[in-house]
């Protein structure tokens, strides 16, 4: 870079910082005339901006929250570090979404509060720095490079965890998760559900858009309300057998042939699967989902048969195909 570039770069950021340091002095002259404009300024963002030769540009954006915010929202201001939550000591939920977060750390200052913590949307490869964070209900670790489940032992209170589109190949590491209800796993490379043995609280699963062609090892989560296994080699179903508090089971985009084992349920609501005979048993049946099933090629049989068969459901693959009150009420006849 040559000198002149270096003195113009140098004369900017000089004038930046004077001008910083007016803002500063202003701030500090009206921060008294009200609780609620006391700041932090703790948490700020650099962005490096630079072109060929031209001279070097930092804009800096300052984000200023309330020390005393129960809710940190920090979503998209292309962080690369966490750092300076020291000063929020009432902090219950902390959104870090879509930034450049390489690795989870400097969480610990937050252990008496938070809650609620999203990382969605980051280059994290690694779950780790989180045994402090006890209080923890809800973690959204979506959307990373995280190859194995760890570190979560800690977390005896989660109840909420994401780890869509990961690159997770086996379940594991849930085993102290007691208290978990919620466990969305989409979109990931694993093959077998397994290791949810001490997980019996669950009640939502998802685990569509991985490699698994068998439904196993999940009949003793028997408060489980909704299962998810959509875009996979699925053939068969079986292995539900118990689990009747499910109200909802999503089977669409497989191969499924065969039923076996279907909890006869009447609070199921929303299905995936292609035997007739299992649905018709179900009253309460209202919205069907069953198509891209080898059994649905010919759109206008399977339909017409689908809603012949069904006359109390109201939605067949998203389309309404009765009104509410047509069809699942008894002909009245005449005396």
């Amino acid at each position: 870079m040559s000198a002149e570039v270096k003195e113009a770069a140098a004369e900017l950021l000089e004038d930046r910082e004077e001008d910083e340091q007016k803002e500063e002095n202003a701030d500090e002259e009206t921060s008294s005339d009200s609780d609620t404009d006391s700041m932090s300024s703790s948490c700020a963002t650099a962005i490096e901006q630079t072109a060929g030769q031209k001279p070097v540009e930092f804009e800096i954006v300052y984000v200023h929250i309330p020390e005393d915010a129960k809710e940190v929202d920090l979503t998209r201001h292309r962080m690369k570090t966490i750092h300076g939550l020291e000063t929020f000591t009432q902090v219950e939920k902390l959104c870090l979404r879509w930034n450049l977060l390489k690795q989870i750390e400097n969480l610990n200052c937050t252990a008496n509060t938070l809650t609620e913590l999203d990382l969605y949307d980051n280059q994290i490869e690694k779950i780790e720095n989180l045994s402090a964070l006890t209080n923890l209900i809800t973690l959204d670790l979506s959307y990373k490079r995280i190859a194995i489940i760890e570190d979560l032992d800690q977390l005896v209170n989660l109840k909420t965890l994401y780890l869509v589109h990961n690159k997770i190949a086996r379940i594991e590491g849930l085993d102290k998760l007691f208290n978990l209800e919620y466990l969305d796993l989409c979109d990931n490379i694993i093959k077998k559900i397994e290791n949810l043995d001490n997980n019996v609280n669950l009640k939502s699963l998802f685990l569509g858009a991985n490699h698994i062609r068998n439904i196993e090892n999940v009949s003793h989560l028997h408060r489980l309300e909704v299962l998810s296994l959509p875009a996979k080699a699925i053939i068969q179903i079986q292995g539900l057998e118990g689990m009747h508090k499910l109200r909802e089971i999503y089977f669409s985009q497989n191969g499924i042939q065969h039923v076996k084992g279907l909890p006869h349920n009447p609070k199921l609501e929303l299905t995936d699967w292609s035997v007739f005979d299992e649905l018709e048993r179900l009253p309460r049946l209202s919205f069907v989902y069953l198509d891209d099933n080898p059994f649905s090629t010919n759109n206008e049989t399977y339909r017409a048969k689908a809603i012949r068969l069904l006359p109390q459901v109201r939605r067949l693959d998203a389309q309404f195909v009765r009104d509410e009150s047509v069809g699942v009420r008894p002909w009245k006849t005449d005396k």
